[in-house]
């Protein structure tokens, strides 16, 4: 179970890393777009900011669901409290949503399916 739950969390965290290469694509043309036609529109700047400040958000998501995997790989006893908290999750979907970044509300979601397993299966992690 936990390998399979592990191999799930790696999963998530190569959406949330194609998310992120999304955004800084994104980011990158918009911004390269505003310099091409010398900031005639203020809100293409800032449009780029914002999606590279959330691409780096997502990337650090993949990150930290990498180090989970590992965790539940090895039955690590904190594993629990890392996906206990909802507010994370729900925020990063909220974010992603507002940035139609479509495939993060996704991933949002299967961080939401993820989290309900490992919390159902908290006592695996609890044994060591």
């Amino acid at each position: 179970m936990t390998r399979h739950l592990s191999e799930l969390v790696l999963l998530t965290s190569v959406l949330w890393i194609c998310v992120a290469i999304c955004q800084f694509s994104l980011a990158f043309s918009t911004l390269a777009w505003a310099i091409v036609i010398k900031y005639g529109i203020p809100g293409a700047f800032f449009t780029a900011v914002l999606l590279l400040i959330v691409g780096l958000w997502n990337l650090y998501v993949a990150i930290t669901r990498i180090v989970a995997s590992k965790k539940i790989k090895e039955q690590h006893a904190d594993i629990t409290a890392m996906f206990s908290n909802i507010n994370p999750i729900i925020h990063n979907g909220i974010f992603n949503l507002v940035l139609g970044a479509g495939i993060g509300v996704i991933a949002a979601i299967f961080d939401l399916y993820i989290r309900k397993i490992l919390l159902d299966n908290a006592p695996l992690f609890r044994r060591r």
